[in-house]
């Protein structure tokens, strides 16, 4: 007697929760026949064969977070998600005022009347009038470069501090040594040469920090991600008071959260990188 063999496949498809990857099984049974000659019976060899198909969303990012409202309270406080969704709020703000201030184009008078002299705890537009110039520095009054007149008449006593903190903003913003820019012009006050024209390589530079400042913000995101994510109980004696479900779905929460705010830094820096490019 021929020998033959008879396959038969079953497919069941189950659904991976939100990622929309499927599982499969196949059921194959195998009939084999023995010779005639041969003592015995048909039989069947039923084996399994687990397979996962990729998930079309793969690859996707989730810009959004998932929604905590379904793990327990008591879970929430111990992954301490409000003092988590504070620390990236705040971190996102100081990356929009960083990226505001550290990569302008140009200085104006405004940037610097919002400045802070830590020794007077006062901002530098409260203690001093700024006034706009022209200084005419090319021969025959060519290239006219923008001046503003610090005057600190009402404060001379803070002087110094307001130099200082003029001269390291103004360092930060790569727009050139502070020394080349600054000149004092009396006893209490002093003159701030403004950038007037904005070059290729002036735009290239702020681009290149603008990146650097980027990946160093999500780097921080990061490190915020990762002392939340260590609070999940994951002892024996923690997991006796959640469920692997609900320990799952805060990780996953805890994952999606720090996407989402890579995701609202990347769009910040995106949205300056235009300006900078002058596209």
């Amino acid at each position: 007697m021929s020998r033959f063999r008879l396959t038969l496949l079953s497919a069941f498809l189950t659904q991976c929760g939100r990622s929309a990857c499927n599982s499969v099984q196949l059921r194959t049974i195998s009939t084999i026949s023995r010779p005639q000659n041969s003592p015995g019976y048909l039989f069947r060899i039923p084996y399994y064969l687990p397979l996962r198909w990729k998930s079309k969303s793969k690859g996707k990012l989730r810009t959004t977070a998932l929604s905590k409202d379904k793990l327990p309270t008591d879970l929430l406080e111990i992954i301490r998600a409000d003092e988590m969704n504070l620390e990236f709020e705040a971190t996102l703000t100081r990356f929009k005022s960083a990226l505001q201030q550290k990569l302008a184009l140009k200085i104006t008078p405004q940037m610097l009347a919002d400045l802070t002299i830590p020794d007077a705890h006062v901002k530098l537009g409260q203690v001093a009038s700024l006034v706009s110039q022209q200084d005419k520095r090319a021969a025959g009054g060519g290239s006219i470069n923008p001046l503003l007149l610090i005057d600190l008449t009402a404060r001379p006593d803070l002087v110094a501090a307001a130099r200082k903190v003029v001269s390291q903003f103004i360092e930060s913003t790569n727009h050139g040594s502070a020394s080349s820019l600054i000149e004092s012009a009396g006893h209490a006050a002093f003159t701030v040469r403004l950038r007037a024209v904005i070059t290729k390589e002036s735009r290239e530079e702020l681009i290149h920090k603008g990146q650097e400042m980027l990946n160093q913000v999500k780097r921080e995101m990061d490190r915020i991600y990762q002392a939340h994510d260590k609070l999940v109980p994951n002892t024996p004696e923690g997991k006796k008071h959640h469920s692997e479900d609900h320990l799952f779905s805060a990780r996953e929460y805890l994952r999606s959260t720090v996407k989402q705010n890579h995701a609202l830094a990347t769009a910040l820096w995106e949205k300056k990188h235009v300006e900078l490019s002058g596209s």
